[in-house]
C-alpha cells in the first residue's frame, strides 16, 4: 500500500503522555498514514499503553508497525530507525511526549502539494504548567534568508516535529541522522533540509502541542556530554557548508554557532571552565557583537572574551535567581 504520510515517533520513558500523543496522531482527519512507532527499550509501561490504544483504534490498526530496538540508540539514531521502515511520499517525526492537531496531516499535505514543496512547516503551541504560548514565525521565501534564520529563530526551525518533509529529499542527498550524540539532533538534520530544499513553506497555523513538561532550559540537566555534541553538530554543519561551497557566504551563521555553544560554559554553573571556554572557537570572538544573539548573551561572551570570567558569572547568577 502506498501511504501519503509516515509518522514516525520514538519511544523513551514517555508512559505519562503516550495515550495523548497516540490518540491524537490515530484521530487525523486524513486516511493515508502510516504510523511507525520504535520502542528505545523503554524501561517503563509506554509499549503496553501504545497497544492498548492502538486496540481502540482498528481502522488505524493495520497501517501501524512498532518496531523495537535491540538496544537504547538514542533519539536520533532512533529517528534512523523509523526513516528506514518509512514509506510515505512524505514523512514528519513526532515527540512521544507532545500531541497534534486532529487536521494538522491534512493541512500540511494539502500545502506541500498545492505548492509542490520539499517542506512544509506550522507554528506551534508551546506547553507549559502555566500557559499555553502560540510560536509562530514567517519563513523567508529567499533561500539565504531562510537559511540565516536558524540563528534569528531557533525556536521554531530547528526541530523535526512541525515540519513535513518529501521523503525524497532525505533520500536522494543520502541524509541520515546522527548515532553518537544526544543533542541538537535536530539541528544536525533539518538545517540540511532546508538548505537543499527546493522549497520550503508554511501553514500559519498552530498545529503542534510541543510539550515542555518533562524539558529542561539551556541553563539545567546538561552535562560535558551536552557541550560536545554542540560542537559536534557545529563542525558537521560547517562542512556541510564547505561542501557546499557557502561557508563564506553563510560566515557569520557559523560564527553564531560556535559562539552560541560556549553559552552552556557560562550559563550552567556546573559547567563553567575558563580555559574550555578560552580554547573553543577563539576565532568567533572578534564576531560576538556583530551576530544576532540575545543582548545579555553578547554581553557575558564578551566578558568572557576579555579574560572577565568572575563578572560574566556573578552576573547570570544573578539574573537566574532574580528569575526565581
Amino acid at each position: 500500500m502506498a501511504y501519503k504520510v509516515s509518522i514516525i515517533v520514538p519511544i523513551y520513558k514517555a508512559e505519562e503522555y503516550i495515550n495523548q500523543c497516540a490518540i491524537s496522531l490515530f484521530e487525523q482527519d486524513f486516511a493515508s498514514i502510516e504510523y511507525i512507532f520504535i520502542d528505545d527499550c523503554s524501561p517503563d509501561n509506554s509499549i503496553q499503553q501504545l497497544e492498548d490504544v492502538i486496540e481502540t483504534c482498528p481502522n488505524r490498526k493495520k497501517n501501524t508497525k512498532i518496531i523495537r530496538n535491540a538496544s537504547n540508540l538514542g533519539s536520533g539514531a532512533t529517528r534512523g530507525v523509523g526513516m528506514k521502515y518509512a514509506t510515505g511520499e512524505y514523512v514528519i517525526q513526532i515527540d512521544a511526549d507532545d500531541w497534534i492537531e486532529p487536521n494538522m496531516i491534512r493541512l500540511l499535505h494539502q500545502k506541500a502539494k498545492s505548492e509542490k514543496a520539499d517542506i512544509v512547516c506550522c507554528d506551534y503551541y508551546s506547553e507549559s504548567m502555566s500557559k499555553s504560548k502560540v510560536i509562530s514565525f514567517l519563513i523567508p521565501s529567499d533561500k539565504y534568508k531562510a537559511v540565516n534564520t536558524f540563528a534569528i529563530m531557533p525556536t521554531y526551525m530547528n526541530y523535526f516535529w512541525n515540519k513535513l518533509v518529501r521523503r525524497e529529499l532525505y533520500l536522494k542527498n543520502d541524509i541520515n541522522f546522527p548515532s553518537d550524540i544526544s543533542l541538537c539532533d535536530d539541528l544536525y538534520v533539518t538545517f540540511k533540509l532546508i538548505y537543499l530544499a527546493n522549497k520550503v513553506v508554511q501553514v500559519n497555523q498552530p498545529l503542534y502541542h510541543y510539550n515542555q513538561l518533562n524539558t529542561h532550559s539551556i541553563t539545567s540537566n546538561h552535562t560535558l556530554k551536552s557541550f560536545e555534541d554542540k560542537l559536534v553538530v557545529n563542525n558537521e554543519i560547517i562542512l556541510f557548508l564547505q561542501q557546499q561551497g557557502a561557508d563564506k557566504e553563510y560566515q557569520n551563521l557559523i560564527h553564531f554557532y560556535k559562539i552560541y555553544s560556549k553559552l552552556l560554559l557560562i550559563l550552567n554553573k556546573h559547567m563553567r571552565d575558563d580555559t574550555l571556554w578560552r580554547d573553543t572557537y577563539p576565532e568567533s570572538n572578534a564576531y560576538i557583537w556583530k551576530l544576532p544573539l540575545r543582548f545579555d548573551y553578547k554581553v557575558l561572551s564578551w566578558l568572557c572574551s576579555h579574560n572577565q570570567f568572575r563578572v560574566a558569572y556573578l552576573l547570570q547568577d544573578l539574573k537566574a535567581n532574580f528569575k526565581r
